[in-house]
């Protein structure tokens, strides 16, 4: 089975990669749970606005069934409509706090999620650059130097090698060794 191996043979670039991965997941994070703690606020905030508008409805409703509550005292369903408008705006009054305290508790999620993906973030970024530029300085540039010394190195040998005086002084040797083995 093949592999993919990351670059991971010094602490430098081990910084790097994980910070990377590490921006490249707060992104990702706030996609997924971010925008759908978003969505969910937005529904929990229209059910709310909508039970505050039932709310306002029924209270004015009541309020007129109070001030007209001397004239209709005596219509046999009066008491009847006032008892089930003040049950009704109970009800909706219960309802809304239900869903004000279910809208605070997705704010403080998307709050504290957003605060995670912040962190995740700026842990990341600072991973990254710290890896990457003590990889850059202290380890990637020390490298090409000691690589570009060697390679000029191999070139003045190579020079030396090929150069007339070499070829001679060697050629010599070989001469003076040959004659040494014929005796």
């Amino acid at each position: 089975m093949n592999f993919i191996y990351l670059p991971l043979n010094n602490l430098y670039k081990f910084l790097f990669w994980s910070g990377l991965l590490l921006i490249a997941f707060s992104f990702y994070l706030k996609q997924k749970t971010t925008d759908n703690l978003y969505v969910e606020l937005y529904k929990q905030d229209s059910i709310t606005n909508g039970l505050m508008g039932d709310k306002a409805v029924l209270t004015t409703y009541l309020e007129y069934l109070e001030r007209t509550a001397e004239r209709n005292r005596s219509s046999a369903g009066f008491e009847k409509k006032l008892l089930e408008a003040k049950s009704d705006l109970e009800k909706k009054q219960v309802e809304l706090n239900n869903a004000t305290s279910k809208e605070k508790r997705l704010n403080q999620k998307y709050e504290s999620t957003g605060e995670t993906v912040k962190t995740l973030y700026i842990i990341g970024l600072i991973a990254f650059s710290l890896g990457g530029f003590a990889w850059l300085f202290k380890v990637q540039i020390p490298q090409e130097n000691i690589i570009s010394m060697q390679k000029k190195l191999l070139e003045l040998e190579l020079e030396e090698k090929l150069s007339p005086s070499y070829r001679f002084k060697h050629l010599s040797n070989l001469r003076v060794r040959f004659r040494n083995t014929r005796r």
